[in-house]
């Protein structure tokens, strides 16, 4: 007698995203911060079944099933916060606390040095001095100097004298003399581009809190983040393909830091230099241009996922105020930048809540106006969408970067 089906909710539903270590491996142990509350999750099997065209006297084309490339893709839909999420965005743009670009604290209590050298995957650390320095509180080590030293915190553990312990093995070797200092929540995170490669993950997608599809291997082919004036919440879309997918018959339980989503209302929007107070939508699609590729090692799994190239696309819809001002003519902007007078100008959007609730920022430094086109309508306002590419600044090495002031994260993503 066949099983009785009881149906499962979209609303119990759940999603993870852990880092892994080795492309393709599972990452385990997923925690409060991996899970991203989710709008939707389209990420799917497709075995790849196909029929070769063999003639056989009858008219029917379908006659011998096979399976080829086994693609696991989909996309990821999510409300942006400052914690749960924020897992992706290192797989969109680069790494989180980059040599130079370390996570840092807030303040400067107890200054100290360190007695010796540590090598990364240190526990603890001997400081000249522990002074001020206690169980519970947050220890920040070095300082960021692009392409030398990297600074990072973690919470102490233990103490014994002027030894410093913590539970989070250190990235990065620190030399003898290295600061220290004691600091506090909130925590700056900055994610920097990576020109070769970007981090993989185990994705759970938990179906009703029946059963779970794990896929390993995942990669971040395209975002695109939307922040627009209406009852809202800023929205992001996430494109993804990974490598091989298995079913778990227990889900992982879901945990979820305690947070809010971000509204238009905490968004602040810079165009060429200038707040844009009268903006009523901005986003933007970062593509990484993922390229699948097939060989023959004994599975019908992709065995190389890479982000071949990169480019990013900006769009603001504003109020329309004028064809030719100097701030605001963005129609005389673009024209003068075609004719070579006018200078790359730079995207900058900020999303912060209350109190340290934490902020995002997106900053994208060299921009060029590719269309502007203007919406009349009798019964609205005269509107203008600004359609802008970015292009790749040679001083400071990036099309995209991003910044997160956390108020609890205190190691790298």
């Amino acid at each position: 007698m066949p099983t009785t089906v009881v149906e499962r909710f979209g609303a119990v539903s759940a999603t993870s995203v852990k880092k892994e270590t080795t492309f393709g491996t599972v990452a385990t142990g997923a925690v409060a911060g991996d899970f991203t509350p989710m709008t939707g999750n389209s990420l799917q099997l497709d075995p790849g079944l196909f029929f070769p065209k063999i003639m056989v006297g009858q008219r029917d084309q379908n006659v011998f099933p096979l399976y080829g490339q086994a693609k696991n893709a989909g996309a990821l839909d999510f409300a942006l916060m400052p914690t749960n999420a924020a897992t992706i965005i290192p797989g969109t743009i680069g790494v989180d606390g980059a040599i130079g670009n370390g996570i840092t604290g807030t303040g400067s209590a107890n200054a100290s040095t360190l007695n010796g050298s540590v090598s990364a995957g240190a526990t603890s650390v001997v400081l000249t001095s522990g002074t001020g320095y206690t169980i519970g509180l947050f220890i920040q080590i070095d300082v960021n100097l692009a392409g030398t030293t990297t600074s990072e915190v973690r919470k102490i553990t233990n103490l014994v004298t002027n030894t410093v312990s913590f539970a989070e093995p250190l990235i990065y070797g620190h030399l003898s003399g290295a600061a220290t200092k004691v600091v506090t929540a909130p925590f700056t995170h900055t994610f920097t581009q990576t020109n070769f490669t970007l981090p993989s993950y185990t994705i759970e997608k938990n179906l009703g809190g029946a059963e779970s599809l794990q896929f390993a291997g995942a990669r971040f082919g395209k975002i695109d983040i939307k922040c627009q004036a209406t009852n809202s919440e800023v929205s992001v879309t996430a494109d993804v393909q990974a490598k091989s997918v298995a079913v778990l018959g227990s889900p992982t339980a879901p945990a979820y830091v305690s947070e809010q989503p971000y509204v238009f209302a905490e968004a602040a929007l810079t165009l060429f230099g200038n707040t844009v107070n009268h903006a009523t939508t901005t986003q933007f699609t970062l593509s990484n241009t993922l390229k699948d590729t097939y060989t023959m090692n004994s599975t019908r799994n992709l065995n190389f996922l890479s982000p071949v190239a990169r480019t990013l696309d900006l769009k603001s819809d504003v109020v329309f105020y004028n064809l030719d001002d100097a701030a605001w003519g963005w129609h005389t902007l673009m024209v003068n930048q075609a004719a070579g007078s006018q200078a790359a100008g730079s995207y900058v959007l900020s999303l912060t809540h209350p109190s340290n609730g934490g902020t995002w920022s997106f900053t994208a430094p060299t921009c060029y106006i590719k269309n502007v086109s203007q919406s009349i309508k009798i019964d609205d306002v005269i509107m203008e969408t600004v359609s802008m590419t970015a292009a790749f600044n040679v001083s400071t090495s990036t099309t995209l970067t991003g910044s997160l002031v956390s108020p609890s994260v205190y190691v790298a993503y």
